[in-house]
């Protein structure tokens, strides 16, 4: 899986895949992650509307 990942986080795209991030109900793997992005998906509890507004949030505040 971390060779079609092209060796790196399938979430950044960099850094060093080392978790396996998986569906918590399904208990399918879903990619290999870096510990950062790994960390992120957990503290967000998979939850999709919520990383949108997370999302949303940083397009309206962070300058460019």
């Amino acid at each position: 899986m971390i060779l079609r990942q092209g060796g790196v986080c399938a979430l950044c795209g960099t850094g060093k895949p080392e978790h396996v991030d998986h569906d918590h109900g399904t208990k399918r793997i879903r990619g290999i992650l870096c510990f950062n992005c790994n960390r992120g998906l957990g503290k967000f509890g998979d939850d999709v509307e919520l990383m949108s507004r997370a999302v949303d949030y940083l397009e309206s505040v962070v300058t460019r």
